[in-house]
């Protein structure tokens, strides 16, 4: 797929990987959260994060107390929940920037209508973003609980999806742009999609290493 810019009204971007560099540090915050219980636990709940990108904490919590713990407790899930946001919270103010995001952003970002459609907690996403001065960016900033497919169809009344790109960095950014119809743009530097090239073999996907192999 040849990228043309200036097509698109509307830009949709993933936020860790795409625009944070924080695919490492929500990992880590996974490992250290079921640490105490061991470390294959931890392991296991590692590997289910990365295989499942995109998703929320909320089902990766719930995925660690009802499937790996074997454990029906929905004050634990909330309690881990909690801790969980209050680890990648303070990371999430410090991470850098994926290469060439803001100079992207300062090219494009005020010619268009732009959204932030993260798998993250909304609430955290939007004082992140408020804290680092970039909410003016965006049109909306999107997040868990809810899911990536709920999220869009809140926004599809504003967009046409003729002239609407998704970037993201996983196998559920180009699941969630197929299924309504925008183009879509893989961000592979960061990416913990393993898979990746195998997958896009096949498809009209533009992969790039990062921002500056846009710019």
């Amino acid at each position: 797929m040849a990228l043309d810019l200036k097509k698109y009204n509307t830009i949709i971007f993933d936020c860790d990987g795409v625009i944070l560099d924080s695919n490492k540090t929500k990992t880590e915050a996974f490992y250290l959260l079921a640490q105490p219980y061991g470390k294959d636990v931890a392991d296991l709940l590692v590997d289910y994060h990365t295989r499942n990108g995109g998703i929320s904490r909320y089902l990766k919590i719930k995925y660690l107390v009802e499937v790996i713990l074997d454990k029906t407790d929905s004050e634990l899930e909330i309690k881990l929940v909690k801790q969980y946001g209050e680890i990648v919270y303070s990371e999430l103010l410090k991470v850098d920037f994926i290469k060439g995001f803001l100079s992207f952003m300062k090219v494009f970002g005020q010619e268009k209508t732009n959204f932030i459609l993260s798998g993250g907690d909304q609430d955290e996403l939007q004082r992140v973003f408020s804290h680092r001065d970039m909410s003016h960016w965006f049109s909306r900033i999107l997040g868990s609980p809810l899911s990536k497919f709920v999220n869009v169809k809140s926004i599809l009344p504003n967009i046409q999806a003729d002239t609407t790109i998704l970037f993201g960095d996983s196998k559920l950014d180009f699941e969630v742009a197929d299924h309504f119809g925008f183009d879509f743009v893989f961000i592979y530097e960061k990416t913990e999609f393993k898979s990746w090239n195998n997958f896009f073999s096949d498809k009209d996907v533009l992969c790039v290493k990062n921002w500056n192999s846009i710019l």
